[in-house]
């Protein structure tokens, strides 16, 4: 569906669901090359309105400071919300501690209330949360 040399998006019709993969190269990207491909998972979301989502973000080695992550609150999950199709989220996160909580602290809840967030180390745990 889309790919770039930091993250590759697909979708499953048949569960309603948009996947994201970040790749190892997520370590180069700058801030604007990270809105960049936020902005295109935007309008793939807008074009097909998944009920899930799941990320894997165990190879994001991008760091997302606090301006990014209220870009991101704003540009990306306040859309999200407001569109009302999102109901679950699940994030396969990194062992990077710091590229981890960088992940979770990009929702806030006034902008994520539509849709629940949760967090696994392994993707058979974020499957089964999201009843694949």
């Amino acid at each position: 569906m889309y790919k770039s040399k930091f993250i590759e998006v697909t979708l499953h019709p048949e569960n309603s669901m948009l996947e994201a993969t970040w790749f190892p190269t997520s370590e180069e990207m700058t801030e604007e090359e990270f809105k960049d491909e936020m902005l295109g998972f935007r309008e793939l979301f807008l074009q097909h309105k998944p009920k899930k989502e799941l990320v894997n973000t165990k190879d994001f080695l991008f760091t997302i400071h606090p301006e990014i992550q209220k870009w991101t609150d704003e540009n990306i999950h306040k859309l999200q919300n407001e569109q009302g199709c999102l109901k679950k989220v699940a994030f396969i996160v990194s062992e990077d501690v710091i590229a981890a909580l960088s992940v979770e602290q990009i929702f806030d809840e006034e902008n994520s209330a539509a849709f629940n967030v949760r967090y696994f180390s392994e993707r058979q745990e974020a499957e089964e949360w999201l009843n694949l």
